[in-house]
This record gives structure tokens, C-alpha cells and sequence, in this order.
């Protein structure tokens, strides 16, 4: 459809929405080579700026052997207003706190959804909400 872009096919890495001043940024994993999912996101081009990455959040030396590494120097030298990363099943705030960084997890896994306001003047507000599914 005409209103729906996909980074990476639509567009290439930066989705510009002037008439909401935002901004959402993110590169596509257009296959299975090892990579930065963060390296050289775009500097800030709206009043609001989403960053969206897939990889794995580096919390330890245990961590530094799986692939598509997300390390917290990264997550903040995006200055977004919210970071979302996806690859975990699970719902997870990650990163130093500085920029909201999270996993929302897979909902039917996490049984939750995060739901995020953006906010003049402040970072975004984060809330994970329980999601119930029929059936």
C-alpha cells in the first residue's frame, strides 16, 4: 500500500514523517553477514527520532561471541528518543539508561507490549502493558 514503507525495501535507512516530526532510523539485515546493527546511525533530523535495531545488547564478555552485537557506547551515541531492539523473545530494558533502549519480546511469548510517548523536550515514556489472548 502507498502509506507503508519498509526499511530497507521502501526506504533505505531513514523514514522521515515531517508532518509528525519524527524521524525512524534503522538498517535492514539484508542477510546473514555479521554486522553492526548500529554502526553510523543517523544524526538526529527531527524533533523526535526513533532508532530501530536487530542484534543482540552486549551486558558482559559472555556475550561478545554471538553476531550482530549492540553495545551500550552505541545505543547512546544514537541520542534517539527511544531505541527499539528486536531479536529477544522477551521483554527487556537494556543500555545505561541514558536512551530509552528496549526489547519488546515477542508479545504471544512476553505476554506484554511496549507502549511508547513520545514527549516535547523529554526522552520517551515507556510502558509495558499485559497483553490476553483469546482463545
Amino acid at each position: 500500500p502507498p502509506n507503508v514503507d519498509v526499511l530497507g525495501v521502501t526506504v533505505d535507512e531513514h523514514l522521515l514523517l515531517p508532518d509528525l516530526g519524527l524521524g525512524i532510523w534503522g538498517r535492514a539485515h539484508a542477510d546473514y553477514v555479521d554486522m553492526s546493527p548500529l554502526a553510523s546511525a543517523a544524526a538526529r533530523k527531527m524533533p523526535h527520532e526513533i532508532v530501530m535495531a536487530h542484534g543482540h545488547w552486549v551486558s558482559g564478555a559472555h556475550d561478545l561471541h554471538r553476531s550482530w552485537l549492540i553495545h551500550d557506547h552505541e545505543v547512546e551515541a544514537t541520542a534517539a528518543d527511544y531505541v527499539a531492539l528486536g531479536h529477544w523473545d522477551r521483554a527487556e530494558h537494556v543500555g545505561t539508561g541514558s536512551v530509552p533502549a528496549y526489547y519488546s519480546g515477542s508479545p504471544d511469548l512476553a505476554r506484554s507490549i511496549n507502549v511508547v510517548r513520545l514527549r516535547s523536550g523529554a526522552s520517551a515514556e515507556v510502558t509495558r502493558h499485559p497483553v490476553v489472548f483469546a482463545g
